[in-house]
């Protein structure tokens, strides 16, 4: 098996020493822990969790195996992903040249993910980053995308270009990068013109995940963005056209749409969606509202969750009597609802809840999510709840309670937090959400994609996460979402990413 290598920044220093030994000797360096993680049986997810490292231990590092890092801790040996751990002293990986030659490459051999765009090949040494400009961290676990390396393209944005790199997504400045195929819908790819435009394929007969009518003559391009070039042959699309949807860009704000035989990308705003098979382009089948909140014909399970004081149902998508809102996104300081924002069948069960973390902190009992914090700050080794003062002891839950959709198990996987501290962008927060809430339909590749995110911002230094366990789009998924302790304006949330295994 092919293993990717990277030399942790800070430990360059040990170069000339690392010269005179054994290509896979590295000299023990100590190493902090910069987010609670498992301690694993081997080098990688899938191996069992040993014991729990909470941030800020100490351990001994003894060898790299590519993006995971033997270590020694409390006298037991094991292996931690090296995105949640600084090594302080020096130390090297002792990857071969045909190693490291391997690992920029590795991408090509992979499959195109379903929501590719393009395929692309970095011109130098780049940031990787999580979102498009410079202002965004690099990615945990992946900072940089070496020269040379054969990547997929999955959106592109003021000249930046989000890829799929050794497992990783995040966005690559286009000054470093050369796109050399472009994806139909069909999922073959085109050489790009000189120009870096495209023509556009025909799509045969692709179903896409929607249809729509264009409601304004508008401009017809190669990516999502306004940076992008016209599509080839087809600059613009006329008003009152039917389009075939295929995709939707990463901030929900474009469609990749079929029309005439030519595929590309045409702003959300000037598309009036007529029909549509997938979640995210606001098609799903919503419960039709009883008429009276809390009422059994709209609940659709329960959760609970040992170790707090959450046991409450969970009621339907169901709109008003308008269409414009979730009727069970209410709450006052006597009542509270957990509602589900997807449909049932939907391959990821998207549930929210209220925090109603002001209630908590007066001894209220009207029950919310909040106590979701407290299974994070026990996973993270917290011990006193920061909001409410209450202790967290006890919270340490990993398998919950849901009856949900056939299940009544789920494993917690991973967790993590966006607030205004750690994203300080309030549209990259609410892009945030967009991306986890509305792509409740999504499957295969593209679910794998989406996980992957998710498991990337757990780890990511700052996010008050934590990866307790693989998941893929075999696994049945499930999204818990509520409001961040610090506020819930402005997009700011606690995600879990759990599994059925029951």
């Amino acid at each position: 098996m092919k293993r990717s290598f990277r030399i942790l920044a800070g430990l360059l220093a040990l170069l000339f020493v690392a010269a005179m030994l054994p290509a896979a000797a590295l000299a023990e360096s100590i190493g902090t822990i910069t987010s609670a993680t498992w301690l694993r049986s081997g080098p990688g997810e899938s191996y069992s969790a040993i014991t729990v490292i909470h941030r800020g231990k100490t351990v001994d590092v003894i060898n790299p195996y590519g993006v995971w890092l033997q270590v020694r801790y409390n006298g037991v040996e094991g292996y931690v992903h090296y995105g949640d751990i600084s090594v302080s002293s020096s130390a090297t990986t002792g990857a071969t040249q045909t190693e490291t030659a391997q690992a920029s490459t590795s991408q090509s051999s992979q499959s195109a993910p379903a929501n590719a765009i393009g395929a692309g090949q970095t011109t130098g040494n780049v940031n990787f980053r999580t979102g498009p400009g410079k202002k965004y961290s690099t990615v945990s676990g992946c900072t940089k995308v070496p020269k040379g390396s054969s990547v997929y393209v999955l959106a592109e944005q003021s000249g930046w270009y989000q890829i799929q790199y050794n497992g990783y997504t995040g966005w690559i400045s286009g000054s470093y990068f050369k796109m050399t195929s472009t994806t139909s819908s069909t999922g073959s790819t085109g050489t790009t013109s000189s120009t870096g435009s495209s023509s556009a394929t025909s799509t045969g007969s692709s179903e896409g995940i929607g249809t729509g009518v264009t409601t304004a003559s508008c401009n017809f391009r190669t990516g999502p963005s306004i940076n992008a070039s016209k599509v080839s042959g087809m600059n613009t699309l006329p008003k009152g056209k039917t389009v075939t949807i295929l995709n939707i860009s990463t901030d929900g704000e474009w469609y990749n749409v079929s029309y005439n035989g030519y595929t590309g990308w045409m702003s959300k705003k000037y598309c009036k969606v007529t029909s549509a098979g997938d979640s995210s382009v606001n098609a799903q089948q919503y419960a039709v509202f009883s008429g009276k909140l809390g009422s059994e014909s709209d609940r659709w399970g329960n959760i609970t969750v040992a170790g707090t004081n959450i046991n409450q149902g969970i009621y339907s998508n169901a709109l008003n009597s308008k269409g414009t809102e979730f009727v069970y996104n209410a709450y006052s300081s006597s009542y509270n609802y957990i509602y589900a924002l997807s449909y049932i069948s939907d391959n990821v069960a998207v549930i929210y809840g209220h925090n109603m973390r002001g209630t908590a902190k007066k001894g209220g009992s009207v029950q919310g999510l909040h106590q979701l914090h407290h299974v994070q700050n026990a996973w993270l080794g917290v011990a006193k709840c920061e909001y409410c003062g209450a202790s967290c002891s006890g919270a340490q839950t990993s398998t919950f309670d849901i009856s949900y959709n056939g299940y009544t198990k789920w494993k917690l996987c991973a967790f993590y937090e966006v607030n205004k501290t750690n994203v300080k962008s309030s549209t990259t927060r609410k892009n945030i959400e967009v991306y986890n809430s509305f792509n409740s339909n999504i499957s295969g590749s593209t679910l794998d994609t989406w996980l992957a995110t998710q498991l990337s911002y757990a780890r990511q230094s700052g996010m008050k996460g934590m990866v307790l366990d693989t998941i893929s789009s075999k696994d049945k998924v499930m999204m818990l979402v509520t409001c961040a302790d610090s506020s819930g304006s402005s997009n700011q949330r606690l995600y879990m990413v759990l599994k059925a295994v029951g």
